[in-house]
């Protein structure tokens, strides 16, 4: 019994140092194609007590992005003497980089906790809005509560990539153009475009003839002491009207006799 014992006591202290040492890698390679989403990643505000905990959660979640296959952007640093960048300037920046969205969060936990075990803690709220307009396109919050045994920076590693897993891709796409409404005019001609080699004019469709209405034919000008009678084209689609008959054709009317009158 007592060489079980002796047996068993080196390997519990070899077990439970594993386990105080443990740690956990997550390798993000670049190996992401040319045609994969281009993240701008502003740097996570930090909401806590502890002064590094923004620029920490911020090299997590890049980490993380690019373990993904995104292709993350992040704005150069600033000089001693420069002023901080405004809002203006990351959406400009992402714009130049031609990144489809921003991202942005704040870490509002990163601690150890209080308590007899002393369990680390991570929290991390992360939102991504479009370049262009500014539209929130995806929002998440995550946190976690590690073991006594396990670290800090396992804790918050976790929460990184349970957000950044959750990320949809649809907002990593750009937005299909808004179609043009077509321009109504009075004019009831509809202009046609005419493509004559290099060069394109514009000529105007005749109007529709509504139902209803006669085609009117300009009146026939007759000069005076004409005796020819006016000659009218009929209108399309008719038949031509049967030819007046001349006074040759004419036949001759008989002549009553002129009465007379005789004296009383």
């Amino acid at each position: 019994m007592l060489w079980v014992f002796r047996q068993l006591v080196p390997a519990l202290i070899l077990l439970l140092g594993w386990s105080g040492c443990a740690s956990v890698i997550h390798d993000g390679e670049f190996s992401a194609p040319k045609k994969a989403p281009q993240v701008f990643l502003i740097p996570i505000e930090n909401a806590t007590s502890e002064e590094h905990a923004g620029e920490a959660m911020t090299a997590m979640v890049g980490s993380a992005l690019v373990e993904r296959g995104w292709v993350v952007h992040t704005p150069p640093p600033l000089s001693l003497d420069a002023p901080p960048y405004t809002e203006q300037d990351y959406v400009r920046l992402a714009a130049e980089r031609q990144c489809v969205t921003v991202l942005r969060g704040s870490v509002h936990e990163f601690r150890y906790k209080t308590d007899l075990n002393g369990h680390p803690a991570a929290g991390l709220t992360l939102s991504s809005t479009g370049t262009k307009d500014g539209t929130l396109l995806w929002q998440g919050t995550a946190s976690n509560v590690g073991f006594s045994f396990s670290s800090l920076t396992s804790a918050a590693q976790y929460v990184a990539r349970k957000l950044v897993d959750r990320i949809p891709d649809v907002v990593t796409l750009p937005l299909p153009p808004v179609p043009t409404p077509p321009q109504l005019t009075d004019n009831p001609t509809t202009p046609i475009q005419e493509t004559v080699g290099e060069t394109t004019t514009h000529t105007e469709a005749p109007a529709e003839k509504s139902a209803g209405v006669p085609d009117l034919q300009p009146e026939p000008i007759v000069e005076p002491g004409s005796t020819e009678l006016p000659v009218t084209e009929p209108p399309v689609g008719e038949a031509p009207a049967a030819p007046l008959p001349s006074a040759d054709t004419l036949p001759a009317l008989p002549i009553p006799p002129t009465p007379t009158t005789t004296a009383p």
